[in-house]
């Protein structure tokens, strides 16, 4: 659960994250360490298929990442 630890203990740093904080790092960090704890979230889980992305979306923005996998044939998850 390391990398879980390290997304929670970098977004506690911060009330908002944009594309304008420290160049844009900010937000490539949020999306580097958010995908890293999303995959291992879906390890954890026992998700047989599943898929993690990062849009960054706009500079005013964090991004959208998301977390979509299936546990079963018929039941899934999906976390934003």
């Amino acid at each position: 659960m390391k990398a879980l630890q390290q997304f929670a203990d970098f977004i506690s740093n911060y009330s908002t994250i944009d594309g304008d904080m420290e160049d844009g790092k900010v937000k490539d960090k949020f999306g580097r360490l958010g995908k890293r704890a999303f995959k291992e979230l879906a390890e954890y889980l026992g998700l047989t298929k599943f898929n993690v992305n990062f849009n960054k979306a706009g500079v005013a923005v964090s991004g959208d990442l998301t977390l979509m996998g299936m546990i079963e044939s018929e039941q899934g998850v999906y976390i934003s």
